[in-house]
């Protein structure tokens, strides 16, 4: 204490808070953890949320820290966009970003025959999967999401064969763990289905999540209806054209005014 009995007060940044008191602000405004469906490309860039934007925009260190969590701790959502769109997503989202995505939902990578050989896979899935490989390096966990899930479900039964389907789920199964830091891979299927190939699912450590027949709601998150979703909105028309070119990384206008 100063001999005249007063004290110097210090001001207290956002910065100058404990980490994890800054990680938990980051998750209330980001409202973390959360899932972003890729419709078509610009739609889940960075300027999409104001929200998102105004935060990230703060400066150089909330950009760095909060946009970990943000890639993080959302679960980007590729079943419902073109195979070609979720490939210029992750490439928009810079290497830095796509390492942090954990969490990713796809369509069944398996939809037609035949059941041997990277013939089974179009090769627009196969460029997605090795894109995933080489871009996301920290990825934990693949969703297959359940409409692609179900007719690969179907179309692997069709074949009756045991060892066709032991064969067919192999093959997916060594396609998906050749991404490196792959952890865990889930299929959300129906209720009511063969037994048989679930079976050799689980055998290869697949997590079976099941729904009813006519539940839709997984398929938009458990927060939304989905009659809340206007596709209208998503057109390309409606998007600016400036939209899918913006890159955070690149744009100096951005980091000119981060350092401000």
């Amino acid at each position: 204490m100063p001999a005249d009995g007063t004290y110097e007060m210090t001001a207290i940044t956002f910065l100058d808070l404990p980490a994890e008191i800054r990680n938990e602000i980051y998750r209330l405004a980001l409202e973390l953890p959360m899932s972003m469906p890729v419709l078509v490309l610009g739609l889940c860039g960075l300027q999409s949320c104001p929200t998102i934007t105004n935060l990230l925009l703060t400066n150089k260190a909330v950009y760095s820290e909060a946009s970990s969590l943000l890639y993080a701790e959302t679960i980007f959502d590729f079943s419902k966009c073109a195979v070609h769109t979720a490939i210029s997503f992750i490439d928009k989202c810079g290497p830095r970003n796509a390492s942090y995505m954990r969490h990713l939902l796809i369509k069944s990578p398996l939809l037609s025959e035949p059941f041997h050989g990277d013939d089974a896979f179009p090769e627009d899935i196969q460029e997605l999967l090795s894109k995933i490989g080489h871009c996301c390096l920290g990825l934990h966990t693949i969703t297959m999401e359940l409409y692609s899930a179900n007719t690969m479900e179907q179309l692997i039964d069709s074949a009756e064969s045991p060892m066709i389907i032991s064969k067919a789920i192999e093959l997916v199964d060594y396609r998906l763990r050749a991404i490196p830091s792959l952890e865990t891979i889930k299929i959300r299927l129906y209720e009511v289905g063969p037994t048989v190939v679930r079976s050799h699912m689980q055998s290869r450590g697949w997590l079976i999540e099941t729904h009813d027949d006519d539940d839709d709601a997984w398929y938009f998150g458990n927060d939304h209806d989905i009659n809340d979703y206007d596709y209208d909105d998503y057109s390309p028309s409606n998007i600016s054209s400036s939209a899918g070119e913006y890159d955070i990384d690149n744009d100096s206008d951005y980091w000119r005014r981060a350092g401000d």
